[in-house]
């Protein structure tokens, strides 16, 4: 993580956001809005199942959206 990734990770947690959310956040913003979970867990280090659950919580919050993608 660098020195700019720590300083909005702060911030975002000053806002409210729990350290897990914050992480997956950021990941979000970085490898973009369509990132799969998996590449968020990758990115994250957080296992697949813990990336479900706290975009489930960002989610509720009305931070992120699903998109499902056509065949």
């Amino acid at each position: 993580m660098n020195i700019h990734t720590e300083a909005l990770m702060k911030k975002v947690e000053k806002a409210g956001l729990t350290p897990k959310e914050a992480k997956v956040y950021i990941a979000l913003l970085e490898l973009g809005g369509g990132a799969y979970p998996a590449a968020i867990a990758k990115h994250t280090r957080l296992s697949r199942s813990t990336v479900y659950m706290v975009l489930l919580h960002l989610s509720v919050k009305g931070l992120v959206n699903e998109i499902k993608k056509r065949n």
